[in-house]
C-alpha cells in the first residue's frame, strides 16, 4: 500500500487565511490556487506483503518513508 501526500512541512503558515473569503460568500473561481512543490510517498510494506503485493525496489528507493 502507498500514499502520496503533500509535505505538511512545506504547507504555507497562511494558508487558513486564503480559505477564510471562500467562506464569506466569494465565488470560488476567484479564488487564488497554490500548488505545493513538494510531495510525500510512503510505502506501507508490511501491508503489501499482507495482500500478496510485490512492491519493486526501484519504487521502495523513491519512498519517502517505509513502513
Amino acid at each position: 500500500m502507498a500514499s502520496a501526500s503533500a509535505d505538511s512541512t512545506a504547507a504555507r503558515p497562511g494558508s487558513f487565511d486564503a480559505e477564510r473569503p471562500g467562506r464569506r460568500g466569494t465565488s470560488p473561481g476567484t479564488l487564488p490556487i497554490e500548488q505545493l512543490s513538494k510531495y510525500e510517498l510512503l510505502i506501507n510494506l508490511k501491508t503489501a506483503k499482507a495482500l500478496g503485493l510485490y512492491v519493486p525496489p526501484s519504487l521502495l528507493a523513491l519512498a519517502d518513508e517505509v513502513i
